[in-house]
């Protein structure tokens, strides 16, 4: 293992260091190994760590990659609830799940990558994971931010991250990503598209939004598909448990 840097370090906070590593451990037995990465806060925490800067939000969840379903046991329904199980419209290899840690409250967000790219590894509990590399994720967030709109806001912690991102990335590297991830409507370059989103956030500050998904009581998601691999828990419970949903 070398001198590889800890997924979860001494540096982040006890209380939330000890949530994310419980529910972490609990979670990896379901998924198959090389089959997901580690992207999102703990991927952008890990690299501004990484490069001496600061991450300063506090992380209570965290967002998974997989190349499919098939790297996601049904058995993980044994200890995390099934929150929400979106297929893309026309083609089922494309979802996204929503699982709750109901002993710690953390919410695991896994989306579909079929081809895993970008990776480097790190230690958690003496193990190698895999995670987004800088560049990787630094594309991730630009893409997801380009969605700045009245009707799709976004957390400005997402915009800081960007620009923090690209300010210690190999923006060579990032744009080859970049040009093969973009939407045709996307700015061609990821400079631009970053201080389009700037831009676009200094002249619509309602835009921006701290918790831009969330919903004040339990709803009916329209998207959600319950199966017998995934069932889907009471909207009443998950909102029990976090305190809120989305």
């Amino acid at each position: 293992m070398g001198g590889e840097r800890k997924l979860l370090d001494e540096a982040m906070p006890a209380e939330s260091k000890g949530r994310l590593q419980e529910t972490l451990a609990r979670l990896l037995p379901y998924l198959t190994t090389g089959e997901f990465k580690i992207v999102g806060a703990l991927a952008i925490r890990h690299h501004l760590l990484a490069a001496g800067r600061d991450y300063p939000y506090p992380i209570d969840e965290f967002d998974l990659i997989a190349k499919s379903e098939r790297a996601i046991s049904q058995d993980i329904t044994k200890d995390f609830l099934v929150y929400h199980h979106h297929y893309a419209p026309d083609n089922h290899n494309i979802f996204y799940l929503a699982l709750v840690d109901p002993q710690t409250k953390v919410k695991v967000d896994i989306f579909t990558e079929i081809v895993l790219e970008g990776l480097l590894k790190v230690d958690f509990n003496g193990e190698e994971i895999e995670i987004a590399s800088l560049e990787d994720q630094l594309v991730k967030t630009s893409l997801d931010i380009q969605r700045i709109s009245e009707k799709s806001k976004i957390k400005p912690k997402e915009l800081e991250n960007a620009k923090q991102m690209a300010e210690i990335a190999n923006m060579d590297e990032a744009q080859e990503i970049w040009k093969q991830r973009k939407r045709t409507e996307m700015p061609e370059t990821i400079t631009e598209a970053i201080s389009q989103v700037e831009r676009i956030a200094q002249e619509h500050p309602e835009y921006l939004s701290e918790e831009p998904h969330r919903k004040p009581e339990p709803y009916k998601c329209s998207e959600c598909v319950d199966t017998p691999d995934f069932p889907l828990a009471p909207m009443e419970k998950i909102y029990q448990i976090l305190g809120y949903v989305e």
